[in-house]
């Protein structure tokens, strides 16, 4: 039993350094009931329990399982041990190709715009040949194209002259309003009485199947005036006037004609002579103005009668009208005044005549 210090009350004496405890009557403990524990750095007992594998065995317990009476088997992933794909989306593969589809609709606009370029076509060839510049004439007149070349002269030359002189003896005069000469190489005819002027042409008095060659200057600006050529004229009495073919062409207006001059109708007014039917008539492309030159030519073969102006085909015509043609006759330059007191002036630079035989049909 531990007694208290007297002189320091509560606590207990302790024994001296040395002395041993003294003994108490409490009971000791009892001895350890359970195995001894080894000895240090001795072996561990076995452990009933399960052993787990070494390191690196593919035997682990499964995920979950409450027993653990024995070993569930895992399966590595591929990839373990192994090294890991970039990061990123996978590389673009292009795919084949897809057989592609037709639609039926672009198959009906492919039709549908061909036949349109078609019409197109045929619509721009007609409007084409229809603003073709063509002339005006009457049923009996074919018109032709105007891109037909102007042919080279053919036959034996009436007479061929460039007005140097008056050596093919012209009728040279001058009358009371009207009259010819010949000034620096050009005969110059005036008509100012409102009349037509006719100037026969030397060595031509019966000619059938010719051509004509003539150009010449306008001098006065007179819309109302005409230049020409009379041909195939039948000879008659001066107070019946004249008979034949005749070309008039205005060159201030463009305006030009082909007619027949026949005998007038029964019933004609007292002083008409002559009357006329109207073989061909129009405008040509391009007006001439004064002080211009302008090249005619004129093809006259059986019925056929052809007028080129400028190196240009006008027209083509025939005689097929109800009176008998004229087959042959003689020719003449003619000048028309017209009626409004400006006199008609003309200068022609050059004139040739060319007889191309009786081939074909005769008028």
């Amino acid at each position: 039993m531990v007694q208290e210090d007297a002189a320091r009350p509560g606590l207990a004496e302790f024994p001296r350094a040395g002395a041993s405890y003294p003994t108490t009557n409490e009971p000791a403990y009892p001895p350890a009931s359970g195995p001894a524990y080894p000895p240090a750095n001795g072996p561990y007992p076995p452990i009933n329990g399960p052993i787990y594998p070494p390191a690196g065995n593919t035997t682990y317990p499964g995920a979950g399982i409450t027993s653990h009476n024995g070993p569930v088997s895992y399966t590595q992933p591929p990839a373990y041990g192994q090294s890991l794909p970039p990061v990123g989306y996978p590389p673009y593969m292009a795919p084949g190709k897809p057989k592609r589809r037709i639609n039926p609709l672009f198959i009906a606009l492919g039709v549908v715009l061909v036949v349109l370029v078609a019409l197109c076509g045929i619509l721009a060839v007609t409007l084409s040949s229809a603003m073709a510049p063509i002339s005006h004439s009457s049923s009996s007149n074919t018109a032709s194209a105007s891109q037909t070349p102007l042919p080279a002269p053919t036959g034996k030359a009436i007479i061929n002259d460039n007005f140097g002189d008056n050596n093919n003896n012209w009728n040279l005069f001058q009358a009371a309003g009207y009259g010819a000469s010949i000034q620096k190489h050009t005969l110059v005819m005036s008509e100012g009485n409102g009349k037509i002027f006719l100037e026969h042409v030397p060595g031509a008095q019966s000619v059938a199947n010719f051509r004509l060659d003539m150009t010449y200057t306008q001098l006065q600006d007179n819309n109302q005036a005409y230049v020409g050529a009379l041909f195939r004229r039948q000879s008659m009495p001066t107070s019946q006037g004249f008979r034949g073919y005749e070309l008039k062409i205005a060159a201030s207006s463009g305006q030009y004609a082909i007619r027949k001059v026949v005998d007038p109708p029964a019933n004609h007014a007292p002083g008409e002579v002559n009357a006329a039917i109207n073989l061909a008539s129009g405008s040509l492309d391009n007006t001439v103005q004064p002080d211009k030159s302008i090249q005619t030519t004129l093809i006259v073969q059986g019925t056929s009668i052809t007028l080129y102006v400028n190196g240009k085909l006008v027209t083509t015509c025939d005689d097929s009208s109800s009176t008998a043609p004229y087959d042959t006759g003689s020719v003449n330059l003619l000048l028309q005044g017209g009626d409004n007191g400006i006199p008609a002036k003309v200068a022609f630079s050059h004139f040739a005549l060319y007889d191309t035989g009786s081939s074909g049909p005769s008028i």
